[in-house]
Order: structure tokens, then C-alpha cells, then sequence
């Protein structure tokens, strides 16, 4: 038996089902990989269990103002709002769709390549997977000021090494130095990291001819220092 710690929002004890709901950032339990052509399909999935559980809470509302009072059945009232919130819908479609599945390269390569004329230029840069590799990421702690604000920047990053994934969670803390008011924002990040091997192949399945393939901001052939890499590529012209 596991023991899962929280956050207590009211005093005594409940008995009832747990739920565990897996999350990019430190899941309990396990996240759900998709096709990119399943993604409209969980979106929807997600919406209709959202109104199924506005349905719920209403339904327990009105219960428990028979059995109890007006004044202990608010706290539904509020909870049903909460799912009304538009940036719920935002926040989870963003994570639903941003998934960068072998399949989301093919469908984002093949779409580029709709869009270029024979000889037309593509450039790109990446994170490369041999450097992320052997100088694994690691949390690091910035700080930006001025005379107004003082900005702490936290990235705490996780490797999902079978997968050619990094999440990384940012934690901001924005101080305002005259009125010495703070605040927080989160946010999370989805980096996929490349091999040589795979962007060639990806070329070459698209109609793309390899111009250059450097590190970024540098003339140096990519080895396992260098963490960010581009690569210029032209379009083939097409077959007659």
C-alpha cells in the first residue's frame, strides 16, 4: 500500500475511492502516450467527462441542501464554477496536444515540405540527442534584475530517456522591488532531442536535401558538447 501526501482543505477524515491522476510533472501514476490523429479524440474525451462531472457535483448539491442545508451545499456551487474556467480547457489541450510522437515529426516534416517550392530553404535548430546524453540536464537556478523587478528562474528538468524526451518544469518568482509585492508562475516544457541518424532519415523521406548540419552559433561540427544543433536542408525538385 502506497501513501500519497497532500494538502489537507478541511479538518476530519473521509473515506471514499482514491483517484490518482497522472500529471507531466512528478506523476503519481502513468501518463498515457497518444497518436497525434488520437488528439482530437482525447480532447473531446476530456470535455465530456467535464460535464459529466459539472452533472455530478450538481446532482450532490442538490443533495446534500435536502439533507444538510443551503449553507454546506455552496461549496459544490463553487466547485462546479471551477470547471467552467476557460483556462482548464486551454492548459489541458495544450498538454494533450503537445506530444512530439515520431509521428508528429512525419506530420510536421510532411506539411513543411507542402509548403516549400523546389529549392526552397528550411532551417532548424534542435536539441541534440548525444550531448543531452553525456551532459544530462540538470536544474539550474537563474536570476535577471533591474531597478524594478528581480526575476528567479528555477528549471527543473526530467529525463525520459526511452522516449527522446526532456520536461522541464520552470518555476518563476517576480519581485517587485518598491512595493516588495511577489508573485509565481509555472509553467512546463516538452523538448524532443534529436540523433543524426533520425533527422537524416526525415529528410530523406520528405523530398529535403541536407545543406548544412552545425552547432548553433558556432562553426564546429556537432559532437557530444554541443547541445544545440541546426540543420539547413532544401527541397528536392519535384519528379516529372
Amino acid at each position: 500500500m502506497g501513501m500519497l501526501r497532500g494538502i489537507a482543505v478541511s479538518s476530519g477524515i473521509a473515506r471514499g475511492t482514491a483517484i490518482v491522476l497522472a500529471c507531466a510533472d512528478r506523476a503519481a501514476g502513468t501518463l498515457r502516450r497518444i497518436e497525434a490523429s488520437q488528439v482530437e479524440a482525447e480532447i473531446a474525451r476530456f470535455e465530456a467527462a467535464l460535464d459529466k462531472t459539472e452533472r455530478d457535483l450538481l446532482a450532490l448539491k442538490r443533495s446534500v441542501q435536502e439533507r444538510i442545508g443551503s449553507r454546506e451545499s455552496d461549496i459544490f456551487t463553487a466547485q462546479a464554477l471551477v470547471l467552467r474556467d476557460p483556462s482548464i480547457k486551454q492548459k489541458v489541450g495544450a498538454v494533450v496536444r503537445d506530444l512530439p510522437a515520431n509521428s508528429d515529426l512525419e506530420a510536421a516534416f510532411a506539411r513543411i515540405r507542402e509548403h516549400l517550392k523546389p529549392g526552397g530553404l528550411l532551417i532548424f535548430d534542435h536539441w541534440y540527442g548525444p550531448a543531452v546524453l553525456t551532459d544530462r540536464p540538470a536544474p539550474r537556478i537563474k536570476t535577471f534584475e533591474n531597478d524594478e523587478v528581480k526575476i528567479i528562474r528555477i528549471a527543473m528538468p526530467t529525463l525520459l530517456v526511452n522516449d527522446n524526451l526532456v520536461d522541464v518544469r520552470y518555476d518563476l518568482t517576480i519581485v517587485e522591488k518598491l512595493s516588495a509585492r511577489c508573485s509565481q508562475v509555472v509553467e512546463n516544457h516538452r523538448m524532443r532531442y534529436l540523433f543524426w541518424p533520425e533527422i537524416e532519415s526525415l529528410l530523406s523521406r520528405h523530398g529535403l536535401n541536407q545543406v548544412e548540419f552545425r552547432e548553433w552559433l558556432s562553426d564546429r561540427a556537432p559532437d557530444q558538447s554541443s547541445w544545440n544543433t541546426f540543420v539547413a536542408a532544401t527541397a528536392q525538385p519535384e519528379a516529372l
